[in-house]
């Protein structure tokens, strides 16, 4: 320990390692540990400079294990949304368009005005098919977690819509060709509501997503309000609830089974409950 000792100020106390305090008292400090105290800050800057490698080392590692756990989120989302590793996103067939061409006679029948109605209903769906591969695309391309994130969100809200359109437009033209006018105007006035017969939207978009720049953000914000005014519009449907629905998925059935579809009207009702159920829980949780 060092040896200090306190002297009132005298001529008789004066080495070279003792100094004067404010309140005149003279601290004496061992002259060998005041040597040791000198060395350690001599040495200090190269302490630091050791301290500053070993800090920057820990740092490097963090970032690479940030780095791996986003490069194994970006895998899984990829994976998890093209489970047969083709490129592609898993999307059910729009097999809407095949019943159009199989039934054009019998709806000319009704009104030949509804076929046109009905192609720009499969141009709408074809063109959103084409947006969500190329969102889903973009993830490659992705940066950080709270973008690939936004990203995931988004695309899972979109194969939600994709889905509740194909299913709907698919019980459209069974009802009416069924003679369930009910439902038919149901699904009409929603699907007009939407825009879906005189607008543009998912043709701006999709010459938007061409040019992906800065504006990616921005247009994926437009894009996603978009989900959910469709969502949501669709979500309010009430003929699916309606007693006479199953006679019409009845006809639906039979529809898809005409041109051979692989779409199964139960399999997808049920992806699209479940996937209003995990919104409405997230909603909960959120």
């Amino acid at each position: 320990m060092a040896k200090v000792s306190w002297h009132k100020t005298s001529t008789f106390f004066s080495t070279e390692c003792s100094f004067c305090n404010p309140d005149g008292l003279y601290i004496g400090v061992d002259c060998g540990r005041m040597a040791a105290i000198q060395k350690l800050f001599e040495n200090y800057p190269k302490s630091r400079e050791k301290w500053d490698a070993r800090i920057n080392q820990i740092v490097s590692r963090l970032d690479d294990i940030i780095k791996q756990e986003f490069f194994a989120s970006k895998s899984n989302a990829l994976t998890e949304l093209d489970k047969d590793s083709n490129g592609e996103i898993d999307l059910v067939e729009n097999d809407f368009n095949k019943i159009i061409i199989q039934n054009q006679k019998q709806i000319i029948a009704i009104d030949r005005n509804y076929v046109q109605q009905f192609v720009k209903i499969s141009n709408y769906i074809k063109t959103k098919r084409t947006n969500t591969q190329k969102i889903f695309d973009s993830i490659r391309f992705t940066k950080n977690q709270k973008e690939l994130e936004a990203k995931v969100n988004l695309i899972r809200n979109q194969v939600h819509a994709y889905e509740q359109l194909v299913f709907h437009s698919i019980s459209m033209v069974s009802a009416l060709l069924s003679d369930d006018m009910i439902a038919f105007f149901e699904i009409y006035e929603a699907f007009d509501k939407l825009g879906i017969f005189n607008s543009n939207w998912q043709n701006e978009v999709s010459s938007k997503l061409d040019k992906i720049g800065n504006q990616l953000n921005a247009l994926l914000v437009s894009i996603y309000q978009l989900e959910n005014s469709l969502v949501s519009e669709l979500n309010n449907l009430s003929y699916v609830t309606t007693e006479s629905f199953g006679s019409l998925q009845s006809a639906m059935e039979s529809q898809l089974k005409g041109i051979h579809s692989n779409i199964s009207i139960n399999n997808l009702l049920s992806g699209i409950q479940g996937y209003q159920l995990y919104r409405l829980n997230q909603n909960l949780l959120g």
